[in-house]
């Protein structure tokens, strides 16, 4: 077969692909929502695992307390009594006085599982019967009124065994790194429709799952809970459900380094509990060294060199749509709860340009980093990742010092 036939065809089914994902991201923000009168509505748990401070935390908890949800309560697992986190919520505490909120600290912190896993366990340890969902948010999820309602909705059908929400980075400063990581999320926030990988900054379950002693016992035993709760319940069957109208923006910036470091852990903890994961992988892999080498290929003068220029501005323009479409859904679902998303503007072109070229390297390079990682550090604690276990705590930072000191946790 003709060389360039077989470079138009392989462009072809790579773009074809890539519309395909983009389909059905359309067709889940376009989907009808399920409505269920508020008096069906069961009682909630929402849990939140705190370890240091996040930029808009005091915001987050005054939204968290205030939704409009008829009946739930706010769990918030605190790293520890001395921990950075404890003044924000002592300050929220002392300036709303919400009736809704229990504050306790992370009394045993699990050696072989994540400090939001262990958080996550120790609230839901004692779960009373009245409850039956457990909604879980992280610490920088801005909540809107009606979150927990979206999210609690689609469990009413028999199926759904996880609903989530995902966020969208809209970063109010600009910065490469904070382009590039709003860039890779309107990636990998189609990807995740498709696959049904959740998000657990803004997630939800039926109770009776966080009361299976199976599940807790698996989750024990993880890096990253929202991966690990999809591939549990894909396995009695149960589907993951992505809730368009529960999509938090997120505004924080980031710098370049921190961003790779993010970007590595988000493949890492699918690599690690997610058993869909080499879909993911061969999808980033395929489409970031198609452009990569196409990129270098037409650098050097050969017979191919037309077929790779097309393919190559075929992808680029595949690669431009995917955020600009999903920056038009995000801003057309925010839109009625009052949240607005800014344009794209002509000062901020140029990043945008150099974000998306230096995101196709990075994010091909971090994939397969992703094999490797051997340790890896989160929030102040430092992992071991492989062997006999996914991952071993190594040492914890306290929030308040720089000092290091060695765990000896009970399991």
């Amino acid at each position: 077969m003709d060389g360039n036939l077989i470079l138009i065809l392989w462009f072809f089914v790579i773009i074809l692909i890539q519309i395909w994902i983009l389909f059905c991201l359309v067709r889940a923000f376009f989907a009808t929502p399920i409505f269920i009168d508020n008096k069906q509505l069961p009682k909630a748990l929402v849990v939140m695992s705190l370890r240091g401070t996040d930029p808009f935390l005091l915001n987050c908890l005054q939204r968290l307390c205030s939704m409009n949800y008829p009946d739930y309560k706010v769990r918030l697992v605190i790293d520890s009594p001395q921990d950075s986190a404890g003044l924000i919520v002592q300050e929220f505490i002392n300036n709303f006085h919400p009736d809704n909120l229990e504050v306790i600290y992370l009394e045993n912190r699990l050696l072989h599982a994540s400090g939001k896993v262990s958080g996550m366990l120790q609230a839901t340890v004692d779960l009373h019967s009245d409850y039956k969902i457990v909604a879980f948010f992280d610490g920088d999820a801005l909540v809107h009124p009606d979150c927990l309602t979206e999210l609690v909705t689609p469990l009413f059908n028999l199926k759904v065994g996880v609903t989530s929400g995902n966020r969208w980075y809209q970063p109010d400063t600009l910065s490469l790194g904070a382009f590039m990581r709003s860039f890779w999320n309107a990636f990998a926030v189609p990807i995740m429709n498709v696959v049904e990988i959740p998000w657990g900054g803004c997630m939800a379950v039926n109770a009776n799952l966080m009361r299976d002693t199976e599940l807790r016992n698996h989750l024990a035993n993880t890096f990253g809970e929202d991966s690990s709760i999809s591939t549990f319940l894909r396995c009695r069957g149960l589907r993951v459900k992505f809730v368009p109208q529960a999509t938090i923006i997120n505004r924080e910036s980031i710098q370049i380094r921190s961003f790779y470091n993010f970007l590595v852990r988000q493949l890492l903890t699918v690599r690690l509990h997610n058993s869909r994961f080499m879909i993911v992988f061969l999808h980033m892999f395929t489409f970031g060294m198609t452009l990569a080498l196409s990129f270098f290929l037409m650098l050097i003068p050969s017979n191919f060199q037309i077929t790779l220029l097309v393919g190559f501005l075929a992808l680029v323009s595949t690669l431009f749509l995917q955020p600009l479409l999903g920056h038009f859904l995000v801003r057309r679902a925010v839109f009625p709860r009052g949240e607005k998303l800014n344009g794209f503007s002509l000062t901020s072109l140029p990043w945008i340009v150099v974000a998306l070229f230096l995101l196709c390297f990075v994010n091909l390079f971090a994939t397969i980093h992703s094999f490797f990682v051997r340790k890896h550090a989160w929030r102040g604690i430092t992992y071991k990742i492989g062997g006999q276990f996914p991952a071993t705590v190594l040492f914890v930072q306290p929030c308040l010092n720089s000092a290091v000191t060695s765990l000896r946790p009970t399991p």
